[in-house]
């Protein structure tokens, strides 16, 4: 479970990169992204009903802090050139959220 957190943590950082503009590390810093679109591993798009409920929050000492509907999670971040954007392994505490379909879907894809 954990290996399935650590391969869908870059994808689902890449929904929330959504079209925004590429940045460098200074840029991000003190950031925040919110998802806009979530799409499956099958090819199934889904996008959520309160896009504040899922967010990256990227903090200038290269820490990110995630939010998944209730759940929260924490990694750290760097960006060694243009476009690209490089996480750790993320802890994420799973807490028992209310039903919805990014809360079965983003853990299992």
């Amino acid at each position: 479970m954990t290996q399935t957190r650590a391969m869908l943590w870059p994808a689902l950082l890449l929904v929330l990169a959504g079209s925004v503009r590429a940045q460098t590390a200074p840029d991000l810093g003190a950031t925040s992204w919110q998802l806009v679109k979530f799409q499956s591993s099958d090819g199934s798009t889904l996008s959520p009903d309160d896009k504040a409920k899922y967010t990256v929050t990227f903090g200038v000492d290269g820490s990110a802090s995630v939010r998944i509907d209730c759940n929260r999670g924490h990694a750290t971040w760097k960006s060694p050139g243009p476009n690209q954007l490089v996480f750790s392994p993320l802890a994420l505490r799973r807490a028992m959220c209310p039903p919805a379909p990014l809360n079965d879907r983003i853990p299992r894809d």
